[in-house]
């Protein structure tokens, strides 16, 4: 157990250490999000396939990215238009959204392995991140208007 938690979190702080001096130099970090939500995609399509250890290393490895990639990025990218004086109410906003995904994934993951299958689960979170990135690219993408 201890291995598979280093292979998600060795990458996240590698990626985490490059993101600001490298990564975003090259990548907007809009594209980021949509790319960690890719790999969120594939992880858990790939998942209920994996035979081997090292599959599983890898996909973790896969994962820790992805996570660093939604995570870190969507935090900023929530506090980045707002008022300095405001910003504090933006990320309990922000937290409170993550809290309540906290809570109720893997209450909805239960419930569907419950009734279906742990595979069925995980096809079911495959979906919802190609949802996720569809709403990403346009939400994060999306041309912003001047207001008057």
């Amino acid at each position: 157990m201890s291995y598979i938690n280093v292979a998600i979190l060795a990458p996240s702080i590698a990626v985490s250490l490059l993101m600001g001096k490298i990564i975003l130099k090259y990548i907007k970090a809009e594209w980021l999000v949509i790319i960690g939500l890719m790999f969120t995609a594939l992880y858990c399509a790939f998942l209920p396939f994996t035979e081997t250890i090292r599959q599983l290393y890898m996909l973790q490895i896969l994962a820790g990215v992805a996570n660093t990639f939604v995570f870190s990025l969507l935090m900023g990218l929530c506090v980045r238009d707002i008022l300095p004086e405001n910003r504090g109410a933006a990320m309990g906003f922000y937290q409170a959204m993550y809290s309540i995904g906290m809570v109720m994934g893997p209450i909805i993951m239960g419930v569907i392995t419950d009734y279906f299958s742990l595979q069925m689960g995980f096809h079911f979170m495959s979906g919802l991140s190609v949802m996720l990135i569809i709403a990403a690219a346009i939400f994060l993408t999306g041309k912003k208007t001047e207001q008057s």
